[in-house]
């Protein structure tokens, strides 16, 4: 096609659009109109810090580097290592807890040397919080 002729056709069309009000307002106002109104309404759900409860029962330097990078992205709490976690979540009522086990750096140096992985983490998360879960999911 010429070039002349995808100009001309491209310029009728724009002066066509310019003409009419009704549709610069249906093109131009009323999406910027939904993004406005979504936002307000879904975006204040996200707005809010997402608390996580860390027992850290290794106490190393992979642990302590693991929560710190965890307090980047989410509001990190320390429950103290000797406490039950179970327990303590059902007392203080926690949305979120990660338990860090007692062998993780060696499970991960195991691993790192060709070893078996058997690292794990322990994440207990309230059913009821559906999209922080994932979130956190996310994020860890």
């Amino acid at each position: 096609m010429r070039s002349r002729v995808v100009y001309s056709d491209f310029s009728a069309h724009m002066k066509t659009w310019y003409r009419s009000k009704g549709t610069m307002f249906w093109s131009l106002v009323f999406p910027i109109m939904l993004m406005a109104l979504f936002g307000a309404i879904f975006g204040a759900m996200f707005d809010r810090q997402i608390t996580l409860h860390v027992q850290d029962r290794d106490q190393t330097d992979y642990t302590t580097q693991l929560i710190e990078g965890l307090s980047i992205a989410l509001e990190v709490k320390i429950i103290p290592p000797e406490v039950d976690i179970r327990e303590y979540i059902t007392e203080k009522g926690l949305r979120a807890a990660l338990q860090i086990p007692g062998d993780f750096t060696n499970d991960i140096l195991a691993s790192m040397a060709g070893g078996e992985n058997t690292t794990h983490i322990d994440l207990y998360l309230d059913p009821s919080q559906g999209q922080v879960n994932e979130q956190l999911k996310g994020i860890i």
